[in-house]
């Protein structure tokens, strides 16, 4: 039986590879007489590369655009109209995921990348049908987004595809078993919408194969995420491998002091009791312009600290030292996490926020998305993937990792993984004194797709990892 294991990453380097072979493809349409869209069906087997030296082998060998289907151009207005349609649906996902990763460790740190979760089981979607379809579109929140993949197309191009004073990139790549015949409709699909290409992999030596996709990924995530998918993972059935990686880097608008730097003491809240413990840590600190509100609906101050360019975090600090998980309760509320972040008003601050860094943050996702409702395509005897593959009976996913990084200091913010959301709110009020000296939850949000491009809870700023 044929197997197919899915792993996001998430994070971009700065030489990102995305050039496609499609030269083959004109040659032999032209000589058989096919247009592309006969050719639609035409089984695609992916050129076998090497596994050292690592060298990116395309092969889209049948594939052509299909006639009018490139999109509008990113800067137009029913471009971005599509874009932010999406960000929408994929917010929506954002926060059901985050309240239930949230619920499975609600006394420690929590940070992943929504969107780059969202990319990947977006890939897999497209080659699904029947209730495994539907079950996925659902839990992605894409079963009521007008024009689905010209949205997602939009989205992707207007996040990764322009220039920005901040660093914003993404790669996607299908390593795939090279003796399995792929329908071309479905890689043409992943290229055009989430320029994803393909490069044959030999999955009968597990460990070449994932040096190979997690040479890949380190180098997309500037070292920040290693060794994502382990040897154990792969086999002689594995199909296919679906990957995203997405690397960001801002600079503060209005960067810290260094020399204002010095050890405060944080408040953690000790699970199951109302008690807490104080530790010392790094705090930034400066006094200036912000937007900012006090939420009575959540009890919290909410601030947004901008990057240079069109970028900020966001970080909703309860009143309560241990309030944050009441907090998380109402923002996974329908329109919890648009009201939050909305209504916001400049206010003159004296801030003082954690410098801190989180690693290895893994998560696998398979339980969290079965929970929220994603089955059938991880099971064996149900999955319907024949969009994907000629010889599909069998095909399902096997695995879907995720792994993300994020480093706070002084002059900005690098991160390892991205998401996406979008939040409005009614009640403010403005105060002197932004102290975040215990747990709080922090977003980076894109703000001309609305998009979240990240999430996350910070407990212990002095824990490095879950």
């Amino acid at each position: 039986m044929a197997q197919a294991t899915c792993a996001a990453a998430h994070s971009v380097c700065d030489n990102v590879d995305q050039t496609f072979s499609s030269s083959s493809s004109s040659s032999s349409s032209s000589s058989s007489g096919q247009d592309s869209s006969q050719a639609g069906n035409k089984p695609v087997q992916p050129t076998t590369a090497s596994p050292t030296p690592y060298r990116p082998s395309l092969d889209f060998s049948g594939l052509r655009k299909q006639p009018g289907s490139n999109p509008p151009p990113m800067g137009t207005s029913q471009s971005l109209t599509r874009a932010r349609d999406a960000a929408q649906a994929f917010n929506k996902f954002s926060s059901k995921l985050y309240d239930t990763l949230a619920k499975e460790k609600p006394a420690e740190n929590l940070f992943f990348s929504p969107l780059s979760i969202a990319t990947v089981m977006s890939m897999v979607s497209l080659g699904a049908n029947g209730n495994t379809k539907d079950e996925m579109d659902t839990v992605l929140s894409l079963k009521t987004l007008p024009e689905k993949n010209a949205g997602l197309q939009a989205l992707n191009g207007i996040l990764f595809g322009e220039e920005r004073t901040y660093i914003l990139r993404a790669a996607n790549r299908l390593f795939a078993n090279p003796s399995y015949s792929f329908r071309t409709a479905y890689l043409r699909l992943c290229e055009s919408i989430f320029n994803a290409s393909l490069r044959g992999v030999d999955f009968r030596n597990p460990v070449a194969a994932a040096n190979i996709i997690n040479r890949f990924v380190e180098e997309q995530t500037q070292s920040k995420i290693k060794n994502l998918l382990p040897p154990s993972l792969i086999n002689q059935n594995t199909v296919m491998v679906l990957v995203n990686a997405i690397y960001f880097k801002g600079t503060w608008r209005r960067q810290f002091d260094e020399r204002a730097t010095e050890l405060k003491i944080w408040y953690q809240p000790v699970s199951g009791s109302r008690s807490f413990v104080s530790k010392s840590t790094k705090m930034m600190y400066q006094r200036g312009s912000f937007n900012y509100k006090f939420s009575r609906e959540l009890n919290s101050r909410i601030l947004e600290v901008p990057y240079s360019g069109d970028a900020s975090m966001f970080i909703i600090l309860p009143e309560v030292y241990n309030g944050y998980l009441e907090v998380e309760k109402k923002l996974s509320l329908p329109g919890g996490l648009n009201q939050a972040l909305s209504g916001l008003t400049n206010s003159t601050l004296d801030v003082h926020l954690p410098k801190f860094t989180l690693k290895n943050m893994k998560v696998n996702l398979k339980a969290p998305l079965n929970a929220m409702g994603m089955v059938d395509v991880f099971e064996r005897s149900r999955a319907d993937l024949s969009g994907i593959a000629i010889q599909a009976n069998g095909l399902y996913i096997s695995a879907a990792l995720h792994e993300a990084f994020i480093a706070v200091d002084e002059k900005g913010t690098e991160a390892a993984a991205a998401t996406a959301a979008v939040a409005s709110a009614r009640s403010m009020m403005s105060s002197p004194l932004f102290n975040a000296d215990h747990p709080f939850i922090f977003l980076i949000r894109e703000k001309s797709t609305g998009a979240l491009l990240f999430m996350g809870r910070l407990v212990d700023p002095t824990g490095s990892s879950m």
